[in-house]
């Protein structure tokens, strides 16, 4: 157990005070609780923000990283390890709609991936720059990175970071008319939402919106992007909570309880896009390693699992 002498928050002025978290040290988990290190125990409400979707330290998803980590941790991307392939090849199936995914590391990154691949699909149909916008609604959250924070439509996130990329628009959430006078130029590439507003306040998408979001694309030969990267993965009693409105996106990105507390992420494209990125249009690192596709193959499992049968 620390002291106040050498507890770790004396060394919290090294971090980039970018948060500005509890003057808890936390030390472990077990299931839907933490415990600091003064051996104080905390039930842990957020998950995470939405990410310890099967709690803490759990067995399975433990056991398929100690198996891993002990084959191996990283290979590139200049060759094939097997467990981003069958993640891969098991989120194809498990979506009803994907042909390819594409793993990265982060619900931000699985955005930005969505970006480039709307833009790079656009330029593929011969469609101007100025004709490649993404439509995004006020109170959303898409992430930090430029383009992300961009397309998250809550001028707070973005103040000082000017000079914003161009190319989005912004309409009010669950708001059909104003969606369809954004469209109307035929300037419009995609619309991308989040079927529940996470952080702005758990706003979930109206009866019919998503629907109608689909229709309106499908007349603009605009594209759908789903956010599901806090709302997915079982969170709303589906796997999916487009599937509880029977809509068929182009693309979902997802994160968060994907790997259990892992880091991970993936964006999933649908036929009309899944063969737009060729060799070198997109890339990560990190993205698709094997220790995190292993814990995600496992935790994806356990979802689907504990879904109901309609699911």
């Amino acid at each position: 157990m620390s002291t106040a002498a050498d507890s770790p928050l004396s060394l919290a002025h090294y971090y980039l005070p970018v948060y500005r978290p509890r003057q808890v040290v936390l030390e472990r988990g077990q299931g839907s609780r933490v415990w600091d290190d003064q051996g104080r125990a905390y039930v842990d409400l957020s998950a995470g923000i939405a990410v310890s979707g099967l709690g803490h330290n759990d067995p399975d998803l433990m056991a398929a990283l100690t198996e891993q980590a002990g084959k191996l941790w990283h290979t590139s991307n200049v060759f094939f390890s097997a467990p981003p392939l069958k993640l891969a090849e098991e989120l194809v199936t498990a979506s009803r709609f994907a042909h390819k995914v594409f793993l990265c590391n982060s619900g931000t990154e699985a955005n930005e991936a969505a970006i480039k691949l709307v833009r790079k699909w656009a330029s593929s149909q011969g469609r101007p720059a100025d004709k490649r916008v993404i439509v995004t609604f006020r109170g959303s959250f898409h992430g930090r990175t430029l383009a992300a924070v961009t397309a998250t439509a809550q001028p707070k996130y973005q103040e000082g970071y000017e000079p914003l990329p161009g190319g989005f628009r912004y309409v009010d959430f669950n708001d059909v008319a104003a969606l369809e006078a954004a469209m109307a130029s035929g300037d419009v590439a995609a619309v991308m939402v989040e079927p529940i507003q996470g952080e702005g306040g758990v706003m979930p998408a109206a009866p019919g919106f998503l629907g109608r979001v689909r229709a309106l694309c499908d007349q603009h030969d605009a594209l759908l992007v789903l956010d599901e990267i806090q709302c997915g993965m079982g969170r709303t009693g589906t796997l999916f909570a487009h599937w509880q409105e029977q809509v068929t996106p182009d693309i979902v990105t997802l994160a968060k309880a994907l790997g259990g507390g892992f880091p991970i992420g993936a964006m999933l494209a649908g036929r009309k896009v899944a063969e737009t990125m060729q060799f070198g249009a997109h890339g990560t690192t990190f993205g698709g390693n094997p220790l995190a596709a292993a814990v995600a193959r496992v935790a994806l499992r356990k979802l689907l699992r504990r879904r109901s049968p309609r699911t």
